[in-house]
């Protein structure tokens, strides 16, 4: 199996795992980053950055600031798991994917587009809802 692959693989099961993680639950019809009833209290954030390798980097926000289960997947996909919000710079669009859980898409090493990245987050699996960056 090409690296390729091997990488495609990785990311699809770290995925998979995330959302069986995080119940799968669909996400929020509120804009991405708008303040909620339930999201008004201080909400930590992580992310976890496979921007070089695949092109995306998986943000997460939890109001107790644990972030172990992400912090091993992360690891797992050989991601650089940081206390911080993903890279601005690059970024074509965002998917809300779940619960606290947002994956941006970047051009570069794995080209997305908009449109790439919208199918990608629609039509994968993710089952996620898109915003193009402006």
């Amino acid at each position: 199996m090409s690296p390729f692959a091997k990488s495609f693989v990785t990311v699809g099961a770290v995925t998979v795992a995330m959302l069986a993680t995080l119940a799968c639950s669909r996400p929020k019809e509120e804009p991405l980053g708008a303040t909620t009833a339930t999201s008004a209290a201080v909400r930590a954030l992580a992310s976890c950055d496979v921007v070089a390798e695949q092109g995306t980097c998986s943000e997460y926000s939890s109001a107790t600031g644990s972030f172990g289960v992400e912090r091993a997947l992360c690891r797992g996909a050989r991601g650089d798991f940081r206390v911080a919000a993903c890279p601005s710079a690059g970024r074509v669009g965002s998917c809300a994917v779940a619960d606290g859980e947002v994956k941006r898409y970047y051009a570069g090493a794995r080209g997305f587009t908009a449109e790439s990245a919208k199918a990608d987050c629609e039509q994968s699996g993710l089952a996620g809802r898109f915003v193009a960056t402006r």
